[in-house]
């Protein structure tokens, strides 16, 4: 029963330190904000009140515009050709699942080829010669 008195005691004091502590941290928190960050008071007798900033209208949307680009898009992006012809380039993209990936054979031949390079130069340190 004692351990349970003195495990209840430091359960109730840490929460106390912690609240305090955190209650203490916002309180700098909201005086560093008024400090640093006062709104000038808009006085419209005064001359250097601060004029305020005109009002931008937005523009009506143009929902045929906007319909038109959509469609456009959705086309686009739902279209089944494989590839598309652009000036005297061919772009095609590749099958799904479909013959091996080039670049995974292109990192592989420049690990091999990195690792006979570090080979190389450890023999060389070493003045071994095969």
């Amino acid at each position: 029963m004692d351990k349970l008195n003195f495990a209840i005691e430091v359960v109730v004091v840490g929460l106390t330190v912690v609240m305090v502590t955190l209650f203490l941290l916002y309180g700098i928190l909201v005086v560093f904000s008024r400090i640093f960050n006062k709104k000038e008071i808009k006085d419209p007798n005064s001359a250097t009140a601060v004029k305020s900033s005109p009002k931008v209208e937005a523009e009506a949307d143009n929902n045929t515009l906007s319909a038109v680009i959509t469609a456009a898009i959705y086309s686009y992006l739902e279209s089944n050709a494989p590839s598309f012809n652009a000036a005297n380039f061919r772009v095609t993209a590749p099958a799904a699942g479909g013959g091996t990936n080039s670049w995974q054979l292109i990192g592989r031949r420049q690990l091999l080829e990195g690792k006979v390079e570090l080979e190389t130069t450890r023999r060389n340190l070493k003045r071994e010669k095969i």
